[in-house]
């Protein structure tokens, strides 16, 4: 049975000539793309007030997805601009005050006289509210809009590091950051959605490398870095003041440039189940997230244990050198990211892209626990940057799935990134446990052995490509000359 939706998408002073005629050309390739995919959808001018029954719910979501996959091609490139640079300005400061954490933890535990052991059970509650919360995030997105759920992170987020900072009782300070791991779960994968739907195939890839290299690289240096200043040079609390107020700024200023999505009936719980059931059930998004849990897990001990591995093992390498080590390996992780989505657009398979980097960390990892301290600087900025471009391949592949284009990616990714959490979890416990009871060497080799048994799961990935660059075309005759 035909059902109708409304295409109200609008955003502040456009034109309203340009957006009524970008509408009616996005109204007809969609209506044609669902009449491909056999999704009898008719397009009215207005949003019916009825609740849809659930399979007429899901029709819809498919149909808003394949309309958003549109969107980019009709905003002018100042839109995509300051809505891009809105997403990775939020995008660094929610980061910013997430790391600063891990920077005045010893301040922390001085201001509330508490032990290293209520110190990391205190990180381990912000990666639990991380954790838990990229699934809701993802059936949020698909109820109220990615560009719903990024205000509403931003907001929660600007207002917990902000309590957080006034807390005077460590119990509430853990609640308030808490709440910080969970705005920055419902913050991200809508937000890679959002990225992914304003650009157009061919110009994506770069932009979801580059949303993955400052969520991660940028926002964790400058964490590291500034929170370390401002928790020295003032107090403990400065770091969090700043990121939330930061996040409190952003909001209107996100509500402003961020492009309304087409509004779509409220579901009920069943219809909201039926049409996230579909990306829950992908083979290709659990090869995603299983196929490369143990490369997260064997990218987040390096960085983390990096200070004690030298305070233990080589002590006269300096912790400053420990330091400085991890802060170059995460910044190495950006410009691995803008490679990896330009390399993703280039007709290249990205399966096999994965693959192929994925297994090259893998086996930079073995060499750690050989290394002079000049290999351990090369080994990490090497890690750093095969990290990059595996992560922003792999944020980028669910908008070219079938089961998760659309409002349905912002699920896929939260279901990925929820896995590669509790992997992380997972490898930094057992690698503890192996340093004190067989050796750092034991503990990097099962790190980087992980990593390396888990990457046969990728299979359950179709290939993909974008259409073929002639740098493609070039690099497959040599391969093929080659054998």
């Amino acid at each position: 049975m035909p059902t109708s939706v409304s295409t109200n998408l609008s955003f502040p002073s456009s034109s309203p000539s340009r957006l009524q005629a970008a509408i009616t050309h996005a109204d007809a390739e969609s209506t044609t793309l669902a009449a491909q995919d056999s999704y009898p959808v008719t397009h009215t001018e207005t949003q019916s007030s009825s609740r849809l029954k659930e399979p007429e719910y899901a029709e819809r979501i498919h149909d808003v997805g394949l309309f958003q996959l549109k969107l980019g091609d009709f905003l002018s490139a100042s839109r995509k601009a300051h809505a891009a640079v809105g997403l990775f300005v939020a995008a660094v400061t929610i980061t910013f005050g997430g790391t600063s954490i891990g920077a005045i933890l010893p301040l922390i535990g001085d201001r509330f006289r508490i032990s290293t052991e209520s110190l990391g059970l205190l990180l381990g509650i912000i990666l639990a509210g991380t954790a838990m919360f990229q699934i809701p995030g993802g059936f949020a997105a698909l109820r109220y809009g990615a560009r719903r759920v990024v205000l509403a992170s931003t907001i929660l987020g600007g207002g917990a590091f902000l309590l957080a900072g006034l807390a005077g009782d460590f119990s509430v300070l853990t609640f308030f950051l808490f709440l910080t791991g969970v705005s920055s779960a419902l913050f991200y994968a809508p937000a890679l959605s959002l990225v992914s739907s304003i650009f157009s195939e061919g110009r994506r890839g770069p932009a979801v490398g580059f949303f993955w290299g400052t969520f991660n690289g940028m926002g964790g240096m400058v964490g590291m870095l500034l929170g370390a200043y401002l928790g020295l040079n003032f107090n403990w609390q400065a770091p969090l003041e700043v990121g939330g107020a930061g996040l409190l700024l952003l909001a209107p200023v996100l509500w402003w440039f961020l492009p309304r999505e087409p509004s779509v009936a409220s579901p009920s719980h069943g219809g909201l189940w039926l049409s996230g059931r579909r990306v829950l059930r992908a083979r290709a998004v659990w090869g995603l997230a299983l196929g490369l849990g143990g490369f997260a897990g064997a990218g987040y001990v390096p960085i983390y244990y990096v200070t004690t591995y030298f305070k233990q093992v080589h002590p006269t390498w300096g912790i400053h050198a420990a330091a400085q080590v991890a802060a170059f390996a995460v910044l190495a992780t950006l410009p691995g990211a803008a490679v990896g989505g330009w390399i993703a657009d280039r007709g290249f398979d990205r399966r096999t892209v994965i693959t192929f980097f994925a297994l090259a960390f893998g086996l930079v990892v073995l060499w750690i626990p050989y290394a002079t301290l000049l290999l351990l600087w090369i080994i990490y900025l090497l890690g750093g940057f095969l990290l990059g471009v595996t992560n922003a391949v792999m944020n980028l592949f669910p908008s070219y799935l079938e089961e998760t284009k659309g409002p349905g990616m912002a699920l896929a990714v939260g279901l990925i990134v929820t896995c590669q959490t509790l992997f992380r979890s997972v490898v930094a416990t057992v690698f503890g446990f192996l340093v004190v009871t067989s050796g750092y060497t034991a503990a990097w080799l099962f790190s980087a052995f992980l990593c390396l048994t888990l990457l046969p799961l990728l299979r359950w990935v179709p290939p993909s490509r974008a259409a073929r660059s002639a740098f493609s075309r070039c690099w497959d005759r040599m391969m093929h000359s080659a054998r």
